[in-house]
């Protein structure tokens, strides 16, 4: 059998210093709540005193699960952070069958009152469940009792059917962070690789084998083997951590948090059989858009649209002596008129192309993959771009990594092909939704690979006017912003 390698090219260093802080969970110390300011920030509300992931394979009813467990403890100093109560906890629902679920939430506020540290729990009944999207859904709740002083401490388990999306893990908040790390135990049938963002190595990062064997279920059989029996093995154990990280500072034009906070991303790159052999699953950007060409919600939805497509071409559209950019905003038209965006952004299509003209309502893929087969019932050449939106980050182009995408728009036309969206009614045919502006885009096409800018020539502005009115005793001033996007002049 083939082991198991995890790659990293890291120096490691030590940890220096130590905190007179507990970091064993509903261990407060004095030390922690007597303390007033974060001496490397003394301005900062609040503080992350300690922050610490672990994510491990389990067996799972001869099935495979990884299992994230977080501990979280925070300090507040003032009023200006008491936000930091409100917690969400998102997880993922591909909708057929799989689901993440969020487990065992505990969840404390502490406070110092006549000299006794008073604990007080978030109860249950004060969880609730909230739909995001048709993929995500979040926990949430709020710490009781919080005020200057508080010490708030929460742990909670997510477990994930999602082999191929080990948990990432952000070592920076928009508060100070004074420890922060993260420990994955993988098993040597799984290999990944990962990217570090925001810095260049960690101030701690051990790589180890435990020294404890284990029997994993009947791996033989889910992972290619033959003979039913148990599999004996070792877990490969890496630990990642940071010291004192600063509080991100949200600019101005940021398009996402994610773009350039301290983060440390996984993708499952391999599997290695017991049986021999191994699958190659880190991708290469040909091989992905072979990928989504064969997928069922994406271009195998596009083929089953033509037919739709078509009759919609014959009954509805008169396309007759017009020019190509005339019949694109024909059909751009057509969509926004006869289709409504039920406001989720997807890059896969969640409905039969059935069911979207019969309900006539859809997410952002489903409304945009069938105006691509309109294009392509019209004879014009017509590509799907995938891109990830602002708020979803930007696209490493050196990470084939499909999770990273989360939107698709069509580009249309032969001599001068344009971006084109049919989600917003307002927004000229010409243009893409401001969402989507967002650096580069993948053109999805057979054995060619091609990347396509996401902008507008076009620049936004912010006006800003003053009005001043004095008079005799006083002199009063009024300020008024707005921001503008010229959606009127073309590509």
């Amino acid at each position: 059998m083939k082991h198991y390698l995890f790659i990293f090219f890291l120096v490691i260093t030590q940890l220096t210093g130590a905190q007179n802080f507990s970091r064993k969970f509903c261990e407060i110390s004095d030390a922690e709540m007597n303390l007033t300011r974060y001496d490397k920030a003394p301005d900062a509300g609040a503080v992350v005193l300690y922050d610490k992931g672990e994510s491990c394979f389990i067996d799972e009813h001869y099935d495979y699960n990884i299992r994230f467990t977080r501990t979280k403890r925070i300090k507040i100093f003032d009023k200006s952070e008491l936000n930091q109560a409100e917690i969400s906890i998102p997880f993922y629902v591909d909708g057929q069958g799989k689901t993440e679920t969020v487990e065992s939430i505990e969840a404390y506020t502490y406070n110092k009152v006549n000299g006794k540290i008073i604990r007080t729990p978030v109860k249950e009944s004060d969880i609730f469940e909230e739909r995001i999207n048709e993929w995500w859904r979040r926990k949430k709740f709020v710490f009781p009792d919080v005020q200057e002083g508080s010490v708030l401490e929460m742990r909670y388990v997510v477990e994930s059917p999602f082999l191929f999306n080990l948990p990432d893990w952000n070592f920076q908040d928009k508060i100070p962070t004074i420890f922060s790390q993260y420990e994955v135990r993988i098993i040597p049938f799984y290999e990944y690789v990962f990217n570090l963002q925001g810095a260049g190595s960690f101030d701690m990062q051990t790589s180890r084998v435990s020294s404890e064997k284990r029997i994993w279920g009947d791996l033989t059989e889910h992972l290619g083997g033959t003979t039913g029996n148990g599999v004996e093995y070792n877990e490969n154990i890496h630990t990642f951590c940071m010291r004192n990280v600063p509080a991100f500072k949200d600019e101005s034009f940021i398009t996402s948090i994610n773009d350039y906070i301290i983060k440390l991303d996984f993708q499952l790159s391999k599997v290695y059989y017991p049986s021999g052999g191994d699958n190659e699953i880190m991708t290469t950007w040909p091989k992905l858009n072979k990928a989504l060409l064969d997928h069922d919600k994406f271009g195998k939805y596009i083929k089953r649209c033509s037919r739709f497509a078509k009759r919609t071409l014959k009954n509805s559209i008169d396309l007759e002596g017009q020019t190509e950019t005339q019949k694109i905003k024909s059909l751009i038209q057509y969509v926004k008129d006869n289709y409504s965006w039920n406001s989720y952004n997807a890059k896969f299509a969640s409905k039969s192309p059935a069911d979207f003209v019969k309900q006539k309502s859809g997410n952002s893929a489903e409304i945009n993959l069938f105006l691509l087969a309109l294009f392509k019932a019209a004879d014009i050449d017509a590509k799907p771009v995938i891109l990830s939106t602002r708020k979803n980050g930007k696209i490493h182009v050196d990470y084939p990594f499909d999770k990273d995408f989360n939107y698709v728009v069509v580009m249309a036309g032969r001599e001068k092909p344009i971006l084109v969206d049919a989600t917003n009614v307002f927004l000229p045919f010409f243009k893409i939704p401001v969402r989507c502006i967002n650096e580069t885009g993948l053109v999805v096409e057979k054995d060619e690979v091609n990347w396509v800018e996401l902008k507008d020539p076009v620049l936004s502005s912010k006006k800003y006017q003053i009005t001043i009115r004095p008079n005799p005793e006083t002199l009063k001033a009024a300020t008024r912003i707005s921001s503008f996007y010229d959606a009127m002049k073309p590509c």
